[in-house]
């Protein structure tokens, strides 16, 4: 797959999850997003995003991973993806990460 450089734009998140790893396991959030490059007019699916909020609900950039779920071999640190999935939920007035999740997955029937 050739990415063009661009600014990353979260289009869509279609399914998520709070996990928490144990007792003593640092809790993380999955999300399948839909996502584009400004200047490029392909849009990727299915991909998933794993990725570690403080309490107040802020992203911590450097623990984003992303795997393509169609090429599981394509897989990377996800800073950039941090930043944008903060923007997405910036942008959407969304502060409650896990409610926002919760809903996702409620209308979806899961």
């Amino acid at each position: 797959m050739k990415h063009t450089k661009g600014e990353l734009k979260i289009i869509k998140l279609t399914k998520g999850n709070y996990q928490r790893n144990g007792v003593c396991g640092v809790p993380f959030y999955s999300v399948m997003v839909d996502w584009k490059e400004t200047g490029n007019r392909t849009k990727y699916s299915s991909f998933l995003i794993t990725f570690e909020a403080t309490n107040d609900n802020k992203i911590i950039h450097s623990s984003c991973r992303v795997v393509d779920i169609n090429y599981p071999d394509l897989c990377w640190r996800g800073d950039n993806f941090g930043v944008a999935l903060s923007q997405f939920f910036q942008t959407k007035g969304i502060t409650d990460l896990y409610e926002y999740i919760g809903c996702i997955n409620k209308a979806k029937g899961v």
